[in-house]
């Protein structure tokens, strides 16, 4: 799975790497990703990563994919990746 960049749009690439089959790796979006590629031994390697993206995601998704409202409800998103995932949890 690609690093995240660093800044406010990172999360915009955590959401196109879980939904977008060219920003990720084995030819799948990570949300469609086989459950072994990313538990069992793969869960240091890959789930972690995954499980980031899927977080941002799915709140993305529940804000009605509006980038206004979900930057309202978590400005940490423009501080980064690590920011954002700290106040959705």
């Amino acid at each position: 799975i690609p690093d995240l960049p660093h800044g406010p749009e990172a999360w915009c690439t955590a959401v196109k790497q879980w939904e977008d089959p060219a920003a990720s790796i084995g030819g799948k979006a990570l949300k469609d990703w086989h459950e072994e590629w990313y538990t069992g031994p793969m869960r240091t390697v890959t789930g972690v990563k995954r499980n980031i993206r899927k977080v941002i995601a799915v709140k993305f998704y529940r804000l009605q994919r509006d980038e206004e409202v979900f930057l309202e409800a978590y400005p940490e998103a423009t501080r980064g990746v690590k920011p954002l995932f700290d106040a959705i949890q």
